[in-house]
Parts: structure tokens; sequence; C-alpha cells
């Protein structure tokens, strides 16, 4: 038998517990009642097991005001969409409303402020950074260069997107009876990667140009065998030799069209694969795991490079992420 679906609830009526229950979820964030009337938080959901991310509804029953901060970042994108009342975005000087017709992109990678009516009751899904991008990689064929960026407003008007919150609606509504097939190892995550490429696919970002071609080769078949060996190896000690023979191609030219396609030189992806495979290992990571341990085991030998590579890429020490660990 399965295990039993990962259901969220949580009933509060104070400010600071409101925020620490959505900042385990989202990130940090502030939380302020615009109104003096009494705040009455509602959350239900349900903690999908591929990729952690999150499906529910959620209310106030306040006018609130959550403020998010670029230097402090959320944890996921926070997608909602009314259900009842309006809600109203404010990033980069401009204002975005919200309503059951108009869904709300929140992107970790800026200052924002997001009002909230006492009367809106939304529908919310949080898909965590490291989860986006890794969807989105496997898209792409290649690392994501620059962190992806949604369109604020997901307008229901687009037949793709419109179908896209009724697949998040019908998840979520129908988790009781269909939880059980889902949370099947062999289905879980193949259903959450479904949710998260069709977002990637409906919704304009800054890759869906790249991503429309997606069916059309961008890149030499040689360079996609060399890309999948090394992510399938990445733990392995692994030479440049190693991988000019499964390419097939001589050294330089793999070197140059590899590069040109990628933006990586094969030791460089090769360096990126293991890195984002530590990051994996350290956030679900069981108790009594070590740094030390999780770097060797993904390659790493000099635990002072690891280390500072790491928080180049990430922004946080690797004992901080091993912090986080679910």
């Amino acid at each position: 038998m399965p295990p039993s679906p990962p259901e969220l609830h949580a009933v509060h009526d104070g400010l600071d517990d409101a925020r620490s229950w959505m900042s385990r979820i989202c990130g940090p964030h502030q939380l302020e009642s615009r109104r003096a009337g009494k705040l009455h938080f509602v959350h239900e959901a349900v903690r999908l097991p591929g990729l952690a991310t999150v499906l529910g509804q959620i209310r106030y029953g306040t006018d609130v005001t959550i403020g998010i901060e670029r230097s402090m970042q959320l944890d996921a994108y926070s997608l909602s969409l009314p259900l009842e009342g309006r809600q109203v975005l404010r990033s980069r000087g401009e204002k975005r409303e919200s309503d059951p017709g108009i869904g709300l992109v929140v992107s970790p990678f800026a200052d924002q402020e997001l009002d909230m009516a006492g009367a809106c009751h939304k529908l919310q899904v949080a898909i965590r950074r490291d989860s986006a991008r890794q969807v989105l990689e496997s898209l792409l064929h290649r690392p994501a260069s620059e962190a992806l960026l949604f369109d604020p407003q997901m307008d229901l008007r687009q037949g793709a997107v419109a179908a896209w919150w009724r697949m998040a609606q019908r998840l979520f509504d129908d988790w009781s009876t269909l939880g059980p097939l889902y949370l099947l190892p062999s289905l879980a995550r193949d259903m959450e990667f479904l949710l998260i490429k069709a977002l990637l696919l409906a919704q304009p970002n800054n890759y869906s140009a790249e991503l429309r071609d997606e069916a059309t080769p961008r890149s030499p078949e040689y360079v996609r065998r060399a890309c999948r060996f090394i992510v399938d190896n990445a733990r392995r000690d692994l030479r440049l030799e190693d991988i000019e023979v499964v390419a097939g191609v001589s050294r330089q030219k793999l070197y140059d069209t590899f590069r040109s396609h990628t933006g990586f030189t094969p030791m460089a992806f090769l360096k990126h694969c293991r890195l984002e495979g530590a990051r994996a290992t350290l956030l679900k990571a069981p108790p009594g795991a070590s740094v030390s341990s999780v770097a060797l085991d993904w390659g790493f030998n000099h635990f002072g490079r690891f280390a500072s590579e790491y928080r180049a890429r990430y922004g946080e020490a690797p004992s901080e992420t091993l912090g986080k660990r679910s």
C-alpha cells in the first residue's frame, strides 16, 4: 500500500503564526494586517511527493499585505488564482491586479508586495526554485544560464493558462481519491514533473522562445549523447577522455561544439551536475549526514573549494542547506 497523502492544514488567528506557517512553504516574507479586522488564516493543502510542490487553498479573513524582499529570496515560486475576491501585486514600480480571471506569479527574485483583500479566497501552488530549474534544464537539455522569470500575470483568457489552473484545481480537489495512485513511487515524480513542465510551456517566461523550439534538436546528437553520459555518471571519476569516447568526435570538436550549445565546457558541465546532485542530496539527507560525506560521494575531494563553489552558486553554505532538509 502507498503511504497516506501528505496533507497540510493550518488555522491561525495571529499574524506571526500565519507568517511562520507560510514561510515554511514559500520562504521568508513579511505579513501585515491593513485593517483592524480580526485575522483568521486558513490553509488547506497537500505536499506532492515527487518535487515537494504544495497545492492548496488559502484565505486570511482580513486585508493583509505580504512583503517579499529580494535580499531574502523566496524558496519557491508562488502562483495564486482567486476563487473569489481580489489581490494586487506591486513590483518594480508596476501594479498588477488579480481576480478569478487573472492569476499571479510571485517569483523569488524581486522586491514585491502582495495586497490581499479580506474576502480573497484563492488557489495557491508553491513550486520550489530547485524543482522548477530541474524541469527547465531537462527541457533545454542544458543548464539554465540565468534565473527563470515568469510574466507575473496569468491571463485565463489564454487557453493553455486556463487549462493549467484547471489541472492544478482538479489535482487538489481529487487528491483524496487520486492520491494513492500518484503516491506510487514510479508515478509520483512523473505527475509532478508534468505539472511543472505544463507551467513552463503555458505561462510566458524568459525561456519561452527556446522552449517553443524544444521539439527541434538544438545541438548535434554527439553533444546530447555526451550530456546524457555526464549526467548519468556524475558521481564517477570521469575524465575528458571518457567523454570523448562516448561522443565519438575529436577533443577539439567536442570542446568547441559542447561549449557553444550548452554554455559549458564538458568538465565544467560535470562540475555543474555534481553541485546539483550534492544540493539535492543535502536537502534530503537523513539525520546524522555530514557535508563532507555528501561532497565525497559527488566527487569533491577538496572540501574548501567545494564549499566556496557551492556558496557562489546557491548563495548559502552547504551546511545551511543541510539544515533545511525535510
